[in-house]
């Protein structure tokens, strides 16, 4: 799995006012689309201000539903063709576009687990009314996932998921991905943890 610099999360540029930093080789900076299928943000004349640098650089952009807004939004943003632009898999309709958005040239997919579910499963994580309707293990969800690695390996794009600590050995059983993310703050207490847990164990 290439290494996206650390939590993805924390990656994210907020704003293109932010410094694109040359030396951030394995930068993941996800994109707003939704603001970004509008008017060009200029995107692309400021990566020209970097010149060779710029290819140092990747992109993944999330929330996007099918490979016709994956095309728009590497136009508006005039994108170089080589350069490559990621796809964060986090909606119903995107896991039925996985195999589009691999024809268009997504050059690797991050599946958005936290999101995916509570969209498939209509519970918002952070209310307490539907927290037992959230369900990461879900027959539904585990169907999606395996349903996006399924067609990426098929396309030979590499694919990534999230995973919770919790569900970590298990997904990792149950999906054959090329590599799977968790949360700062989760691997920080795994980090920090003197038992290892069953995962490292295995995998050591």
């Amino acid at each position: 799995m290439q290494r996206p610099g650390g939590d993805v999360g924390e990656r994210r540029l907020r704003s293109f006012d932010r410094v694109l930093r040359a030396e951030e080789r394995d930068l993941v900076a996800a994109l707003p689309p939704r603001q970004l299928l509008g008017p060009p943000d200029g995107l692309g004349d400021r990566l020209a201000e970097l010149g060779p640098d710029a290819a140092q650089l990747s992109f993944a952009v999330p929330f996007i539903n099918d490979q016709d807004e994956y095309q728009q939004l590497r136009r508006r943003l005039a994108m170089p063709a080589a350069m490559p632009l990621s796809v964060f898999v986090e909606t119903p309709a995107a896991v039925h576009s996985v195999a589009a958005f691999c024809a268009a040239g997504a050059s690797e997919l991050f599946v958005g687990t936290k999101d995916l579910v509570q969209f498939y499963l209509a519970a918002d994580r952070s209310n307490h009314l539907v927290a037992s309707s959230y369900q990461t293990r879900h027959p539904a969800v585990m169907a999606a996932l395996r349903d996006v690695v399924t067609s990426a390996r098929r396309a030979a794009t590499p694919v990534h998921v999230f995973a919770l600590l919790a569900d970590m050995d298990h997904y990792v059983r149950q999906l054959p991905a090329d590599g799977f993310m968790m949360c700062t703050a989760e691997l920080r207490r795994l980090a920090q943890s003197p038992d290892p847990g069953p995962l490292q164990r295995r995998t050591a």
